[in-house]
Order: C-alpha cells, then sequence, then structure tokens
C-alpha cells in the first residue's frame, strides 16, 4: 500500500483536479448559465477529465508503490530486483484497468456495471433535502469507467432533483464533485490492493 505521504500526494492531485473542475463551475454559474447548462457542462468536463487523467495517476501510483517495493531489503538482491522488473506489473495493471483514452465511451455498458455495485450495495447514492452524495459501503473492485459511469448517472441524477428543488446550485455541484472524489480514491486503493497481491506472489514463489 502506499505510504502516508505518498496517499497525501496523490490525494492533493485528486484535490487540485477537483478544485479546477469547481472553478470552471463557478466560472459558468457566474456567466449566467441555466442550473442545467451547468450541470451539463460539469458531468462533461468531469468525463473529459477523468479519461485524461486516469493514465497519469496510474502511472504516479505505481511508481511511488515500486520505489517503496524497491527500497525492502529482500529486493536489493541483484537476482530479486530482475524477478521484479520481469513481472512487469505496469504492464498488468495498464492491461487489467483498461487506462486508454477511448475515443466513444460505452456509457451502456459502463451503466450496467455501475447498476451491478448499486445492486450489491456497494455503492450507495443518497438524496437528502435535493442535495445527492455518493456512499462508498465497503471496498470493491473498481475501474476507471465505473467513475465515468458515475458522473454521467450523477449528472442525471443532479439535474432530476434540482428541477424539484431550491438547493443551492453550488451546494449541488460541491456534492456531486465529492461524491467524483471518493469514485477516484476507492479506484486507487484497487490499483494499491491488486500491486501488493502481485509482489506478495512473487516473493512467495521465489521462497518456495
Amino acid at each position: 500500500m502506499l505510504k502516508n505521504s505518498d496517499k497525501n500526494k496523490v490525494e492533493n492531485y485528486i484535490q487540485k483536479i477537483i478544485n479546477g473542475l469547481l472553478n470552471d463551475t463557478n466560472k459558468s454559474i457566474v456567466s449566467g448559465m441555466s442550473d442545467k447548462q451547468v450541470i451539463d457542462r460539469i458531468t462533461k468536463a468531469t468525463v473529459n477529465k477523468i479519461s485524461h487523467e486516469s493514465k497519469m495517476i496510474i502511472s504516479s501510483v505505481y511508481n511511488m508503490l515500486m520505489n517503496d517495493t524497491l527500497s525492502e531489503d529482500f529486493f536489493q538482491e541483484p537476482s530479486n530486483k530482475a524477478l521484479f522488473y520481469e513481472l512487469n506489473i505496469e504492464k498488468k495493471l495498464n492491461n487489467k484497468f483498461n487506462f486508454e483514452v477511448p475515443t466513444h465511451i460505452n456509457y451502456k455498458e459502463s451503466k450496467k456495471e455501475l447498476d451491478t455495485l448499486i445492486k450489491a450495495g456497494n455503492i450507495t447514492i443518497v438524496t437528502i433535502g435535493g442535495i445527492v452524495s455518493i456512499k462508498f459501503k465497503t471496498f470493491f473492485p473498481i475501474g476507471v469507467s465505473v467513475i465515468i459511469a458515475l458522473a454521467v448517472t450523477f449528472g442525471i441524477i443532479l439535474l432530476n432533483n434540482k428541477t424539484n428543488s431550491k438547493s443551492n446550485i453550488n451546494n449541488i455541484i460541491f456534492e456531486y464533485l465529492n461524491g467524483i472524489k471518493k469514485g477516484l480514491l476507492a479506484w486507487i486503493e484497487t490499483i494499491e490492493i491488486y500491486y501488493d497481491e502481485q509482489v506478495e506472489e512473487l516473493k512467495k514463489g521465489m521462497n518456495a
């Protein structure tokens, strides 16, 4: 798992992304856009931003984990270090989590995956007083496609609720982006666990 200092770096980076989206939204609100236009804009901007940032995030997380792993006494032995590199965990992560920016996002398939997680109780979308929030009940394997589907689905829910609510648009957008942040952090935790499992299997195989 990531060291606390590295976790903070990653979380700060994600917060920077969220802040950028929030600032853009505030400009849209000030410009006089309708609530519907604001929600449509933030939904599309979030999807585009996540799609482009995901590969950079996975690369940074992998490098942090790798540096920590290779600092262990076990991997000071050249042969052990060579076997680690041969394992090519970064390639496995890219293959497993599919971080290529898609030319076309299959929202229908992503929505199915999201619906499955909701039915299983892993994700709960809660509405209180017109404010929608996302709750992650338990850890679960999550891919970036689910975050994208979540961004779109959440945006639709926000729009529907806003038409029947007097909630401040700024509060609604804040809750929206907070939910996206939670999703990204859950996604990163999945990456950490997968990485640790790969390293542990390597060590067991070498000690067998």
